[in-house]
């Protein structure tokens, strides 16, 4: 069938879902770099401009893995999961490597991507049995 609701609306959650919570829910989350006193505990990457807040949930690591679980979704090969596991497991350690986050942040970053591959799904099944009533009062089949 078609999948391209569900690429339309992760897409679109993805992006809204992460800053909504930074900017509404949790703005004064601080990241590393404000919370940790003692800065050389710290470990920094010359040249990476450090943030200070609006620090939950990773908005890259929500998007690393809502295209790592779309991938899953919607390409039928084997080498996605264990492929896109790593990319995804990646992105979220390198927020951690780079003093952007805590680790806690990166978990909210999953949790994010879960939440909105899930819409996904539910936007993608109203899709499909709307077009299934739609054939069936034209009078064709949905295959």
């Amino acid at each position: 069938g078609n999948r391209l609701p569900i690429f339309i609306a992760a897409t679109a959650h993805s992006p809204l879902i992460s800053p909504g919570l930074k900017n509404f829910l949790t703005p004064v989350q601080l990241r590393p770099t404000s919370a940790i006193i003692d800065k050389v505990r710290i470990h920094t990457v010359r040249g990476v401009e450090l943030l200070t807040n609006y620090s939950f949930p990773s908005g890259h690591t929500a998007t690393a893995f809502t295209i790592f679980l779309l991938g899953c979704l919607l390409i039928p090969h084997k080498w996605v999961l264990p492929a896109g596991f790593i990319y995804a497991l990646l992105v979220g350690y390198s927020r951690i490597y780079l003093a952007e986050h805590f680790p806690v942040v990166v978990g909210g970053g999953m949790i994010t991507a879960v939440v909105t591959v899930f819409l996904s799904l539910y936007v993608q099944k109203r899709w499909d049995k709307k077009k299934g009533i739609a054939n069936i009062e034209q009078g064709t089949s949905n295959k």
